[in-house]
């Protein structure tokens, strides 16, 4: 009883947790669990990488690293160097070379997560395709009708036959 309380003070649920949530909360720096299991081929991954590479155009990339240096020198806080100097120029690019491999992981992580999204749509799509070729309720009962008005003909098919004996 104790331990309840504890845990309704706390306001932990004890509902069982997804195993996504259960692994981000072990972990923070954990890995979505379903990259682990690719949905598609890889040639699929880079006819995605190559389209979204088009949207990354040169001008803009060149903006976003004259940015990040500016920012960078903002909050320059080396004692003794000069951002001038060439001790200091070579710490500006050692910076921004880090800051381009990040955001170059960073493209190919939402390049992998789009491609994954993708290809659930499309496993989705097909899910839903064939449940709606399934027998529905409409159909089962159209089915039903059509059986009922050809054992009605049969019947009346019959007492003609029978009619005529007579």
């Amino acid at each position: 009883m104790a331990s309840l309380m504890l845990l309704r003070g706390l306001r932990i649920s004890l509902a069982p947790r997804p195993p996504l949530l259960l692994a981000t909360r072990a972990n923070k720096a954990a890995v979505m669990l379903h990259t682990a299991t690719p949905l598609m081929r890889s040639g699929d991954y880079a006819k995605i990488r190559a389209k979204e590479l088009k949207k990354r155009k040169p001008a803009r990339e060149a903006q976003l690293r004259e940015r990040e240096r500016e920012k960078f020198l903002h909050y320059w806080k080396v004692p003794g160097v000069s951002p001038d100097s060439p001790e200091g120029q070579a710490m500006v690019e050692a910076h921004l070379e880090k800051w381009a491999a990040k955001r170059e992981k960073d493209f190919l992580r939402r390049v992998e997560q789009k491609a994954l999204r993708l290809a659930e749509e499309q496993l989705e799509k097909e899910r839903r395709k064939k449940n709606k070729e399934g027998p529905t309720e409409d159909n089962f009962l159209l089915k039903k009708a059509q059986e009922e008005m050809s054992n009605m003909q049969w019947e009346a098919m019959e007492e003609v036959v029978h009619q005529s004996e007579r």
